[in-house]
């Protein structure tokens, strides 16, 4: 990291900071994530290194946050990543104060199916998709970052470091099924708060709820009924019924 002059944080979860960085040489400028603590243990280690794996299992796509190099340092994990400076998608939803059209709804829609298909293709589950791990480069399109929760889908047991959001978490994470259909329930849940313009619970009765099936606090009639069908085929409860990524790009609306 001695390359690097650290500018500011640009981020911060739950095991890690991420921070604005320009390398001193070329003078480019990066986002670079540091564990907050060091590891302590090799099982503890592997965990961590599980998000570089992912995201180098993703690099190449123009729809995920690209990987630029990683490394230990004092038992400290660092991740060089490209800098995405024009906010997330959380941002935006705020900014447009949840008036945003149905025609922009479909394209995110159509955006985000690409970078979760590219990501299942690469037999990722990502586990924490939510609209502050949604990033916009430059030309305003979507990134898919943070895979700090993401594992391989390799039909092995698989241990997973703590949880992610639990406003867009999938009901199949609480019977620790850890699959890629989680991902498009999480999908679901983030169409349904911008559609419905609302803030999703984290806890109680309004949580349960919603992982049971029951939407009826959440009105969608402004919206078209395909949007309005395809959200709630998202939220799915059996997650064998939900369609993939790649079937929601092959979608009448998306064509």
């Amino acid at each position: 990291s001695y390359q690097f002059k650290f500018m500011g944080r640009l981020g911060s979860g739950e095991y890690a900071d991420v921070w604005r960085a320009q390398d001193v040489t070329t003078q480019k400028l990066y986002a670079i994530k540091q564990t907050r603590e060091q590891f302590t243990s090799q099982s503890d280690r592997w965990l961590l290194l599980a998000e570089v794996e992912n995201l180098h299992a993703v690099k190449g796509s123009p729809h995920c946050v690209e990987l630029v190099s990683a490394w230990e340092q004092e038992g400290y994990l660092f991740i060089q990543m490209e800098l995405c400076e024009s906010g997330s998608l959380a941002e935006y939803i705020s900014h447009k104060d949840g008036q945003i059209e149905e025609d922009v709804l479909w394209n995110i829609i159509y955006e985000l199916a690409k970078g979760l298909r590219d990501i299942h293709n690469a037999q990722v589950a990502h586990l924490d998709l939510k609209p502050s791990n949604i990033l916009l480069d430059e030309t305003g399109n979507l990134r898919i970052g943070d895979f700090g929760f993401s594992l391989q889908c390799s039909g092995e047991p698989r241990d997973i470091r703590g949880e992610g959001d639990r406003r867009y978490m999938a009901p199949d994470l609480l019977k620790d099924h850890f699959d890629m259909p989680a991902d498009i329930y999480s999908f679901g849940l983030i169409l349904l708060e911008m559609v419905t313009r609302t803030v999703l619970p984290d806890t109680g009765e309004s949580w349960e709820m919603l992982r049971l099936g029951d939407f009826s606090d959440y009105k969608m009639t402004h919206v078209s009924q395909a949007l309005q069908d395809l959200i709630r085929r998202l939220l799915t409860l059996n997650e064998k019924d939900r369609p993939t990524a790649q079937e929601l790009l092959d979608h009448d609306d998306l064509k």
